[in-house]
């Protein structure tokens, strides 16, 4: 996922004077912007206390201290400026997607039903008219902010209701809603780029026997160990490590051609053979293992993600055809297999 230094003197207040570090990180950001110091002063007192000021004396400092990390949480600004007018300004910040959602206040002696009409088309918030009367600009400013305070909160629930819908109960990883959201992703982007995408699909061995043979609380915990165990032979933060169903697991690969595939496969196999987790559910399975299929490819228009998911489906099939705690990899030519 962004202050001010009090001046007594009118005429000795420049855009320098501004000091942006001088107050605590949880006060908005309020950029004021007005070629009137008097103009500047006056705001300047009327909100110095609980916000951070910054200022701009015409359109085009506006728009660089705007663009402005962190960015402003308000903008106050005059309408009649040199350079760039304050609708020139208005319009530019919002056609760019970083600056679009900063709530813009006109303050403005030019008050005509069509100067509103225009301020408010061109995306304004709010039109308030001078002279500066004190109690509604700090009026208008609370509502704003509140406003925006209240936007934010509900964009933060809604993206961790948005993370536990795409997240597995029981392993913490990515459950299969979200890696069909990421694999659509990445096929995309990837059908663009002309990059390679890997996939790795996994299956614990005889896990039904162990279950019957320990009990569903056991066999939950077994889970939960071989997500923790799989995930940290995931070392890129592109990768995603998902649960597709039951004892299913499944990983995405982007950027990595068929050796990388297999490099990653093997790390999880000698992962999972190296916990040692006893398996006294079927004859000839003393410990946990897993069976591994993988494959990569370059997509495109004659391929689904459909496909690709078939594809590593019957690799793993293999794997378990050979005698399970097995990786097998192929990529577009039939004799590209490798078992390990």
């Amino acid at each position: 996922m962004n202050s001010l230094k009090v001046v007594s003197g009118v005429g000795a207040m420049t855009e320098h004077d501004y000091d942006e570090n001088t107050k605590v990180a949880e006060e908005p950001i309020i950029l004021i912007v007005d070629d009137d110091r008097l103009n500047l002063n006056l705001l300047n007192d009327l909100l110095k206390d609980g916000h951070r000021i910054r200022v701009a004396l015409d359109g085009q400092q506006a728009l660089q201290r705007a663009r402005m990390e962190p960015r402003p949480d308000l903008i106050l600004m005059d309408v009649v400026m040199p350079k760039l007018t304050g609708f020139e300004v208005c319009e530019q910040l919002k056609r760019e997607a970083a600056t679009a959602d900063i709530p813009v206040l006109f303050i403005t002696a030019r008050t005509s039903e069509e100067d509103e009409i225009r301020g408010l088309s061109l995306g304004g918030a709010d039109f308030i008219s001078k002279p500066i009367r004190p109690e509604i600009v700090r009026a208008r400013v609370k509502t704003h902010l509140t406003q925006l305070r209240q936007k934010r909160e509900l964009q933060v629930m809604h993206q961790k209701l948005l993370a536990l819908s795409i997240q597995d109960p029981l392993t913490g990883l990515t459950n299969r809603r979200g890696f069909d959201e990421f694999l659509q992703r990445e096929w995309s982007r990837c059908l663009r780029s002309g990059s390679h995408l890997g996939l790795l699909m996994l299956d614990v061995d005889h896990f039904k026997c162990y279950n019957d043979h320990y009990g569903h609380l056991q066999g939950d915990d077994c889970l939960q160990q071989l997500a923790i165990t799989l995930a940290e032979q995931v070392r890129r933060p592109s990768d995603l490590l998902a649960r597709f169903g039951g004892e299913e697991f499944v990983c995405v690969l982007p950027d990595t051609g068929l050796e990388g595939v297999r490099q990653v496969g093997q790390a999880m196999l000698q992962a999972v053979r190296e916990l040692n987790r006893p398996h006294g559910g079927c004859p000839g399975s003393a410990w946990v293992s897993v069976s591994i299929g993988g494959t990569s490819i370059v997509p495109h228009g004659e391929h689904t993600t459909q496909q690709f998911l078939q594809k590593a489906d019957q690799l793993l099939y293999e794997a378990k055809r050979r005698g399970r705690d097995t990786l097998v990899v192929s990529g577009s030519r039939q004799n590209d297999v490798a078992g390990q």
